[in-house]
């Protein structure tokens, strides 16, 4: 009887810690990943197009030779409060063309951040480390379907 009872705690134990495994980020960013059977020079103009032109940021780091694109923080203000987001692009060569993986990071402002002469007073009274005011939330998978399509788009138009 322990025994059963054993197993049945230890298969629930597994199954929590393989679940939580298979949310963690670089898993999530691997989901969004798309292959294009095109020349890695064509998809990657179409992907830096995508960010500057359609979606109007600012490249941070552009690496075409290693393959990645990094843009500069997007701040908003909505009703929900502080808002930024930020596009991570990753390519690789792959036998059969180019894997996309396309990560946006969405983080809301926390109350931390808001009182911000509030807890500046109370950082001076303790050597806590200090938090970044910023959590990260989950990835929408809708918004990054469409920059995919988006760089579908410009391949099949040649880029442009």
């Amino acid at each position: 009887m322990q025994v059963l009872r054993s197993k049945r705690i230890l298969t629930v134990v597994c199954a929590l810690l393989l679940s939580s495994c298979a949310s963690s980020r670089s898993r999530e960013a691997q989901s969004c990943a798309r292959v294009y059977a095109q020349p890695y020079d064509q998809v990657w103009t179409a992907v830096e197009s995508t960010v500057l032109r359609d979606m109007r940021c600012t490249i941070k780091k552009s690496d075409p030779r290693r393959g990645r694109l990094e843009t500069e923080w997007v701040h908003l203000f909505d009703v929900d409060g502080a808002k930024r987001w930020m596009i991570e692009a990753e390519l690789q060569r792959e036998k059969d063309g180019v894997r996309v993986i396309i990560d946006k990071r969405v983080e809301l402002q926390d109350d931390v951040a808001r009182s911000i002469k509030r807890y500046r007073q109370e950082r001076t009274k303790t050597d806590e480390p200090r938090p970044s005011g910023w959590k990260r939330t989950e990835s929408d998978r809708n918004a990054l379907n469409d920059l995919h399509r988006c760089i579908e788009q410009r391949l099949s138009a040649g880029g442009r």
